[in-house]
């Protein structure tokens, strides 16, 4: 493999939802189980570039996301929260499921929260405005 220069970044690890062999710097989403898939459509939300080459479901896929992965408290109990939903802030600076058309979203959850209150890892890419 070739040497990257990620300007400072780190891949982050997430687990591969499908065998992602031949798909090695490739655009890459969540599945609705929070691992990571292919992009295979033009209406996809990509959260990175695929940085290995993942064989099978399970093994752990190497992605660059395309801006950083922080944890944020959120409330995940009313509006439960999945893998890939866009989080915006709340009246009390949690973060929350955004559902509405142009609503301000600072990023997209890496992983699930059906309880308030509790911290997740959020893929910050805080240009990303509306649903």
């Amino acid at each position: 493999m070739s040497t990257q220069n990620f300007a400072g970044r780190e891949p982050v690890s997430f687990e591969a939802g499908e065998d992602l062999s031949t798909y090695q710097y490739k655009l890459v989403k969540f599945n609705a189980s929070g691992q990571v898939i292919h992009c295979n459509g033009a209406g996809d939300v990509p959260i990175g570039i695929l940085q290995d080459t993942p064989a099978a479901a399970g093994d752990p896929a190497s992605v660059l996301p395309l801006g950083p992965v922080v944890k944020v408290y959120c409330d995940g109990q009313s509006v439960n929260i999945a893998a890939g939903d866009p989080i915006g802030t709340s009246a009390t600076s949690t973060g929350i499921k955004k559902t509405t058309d142009k609503d301000h979203v600072i990023g997209r959850a890496c992983e699930a929260c059906t309880t308030d209150g509790v911290p997740i890892r959020v893929l910050l890419t805080p240009c990303d405005i509306g649903v």
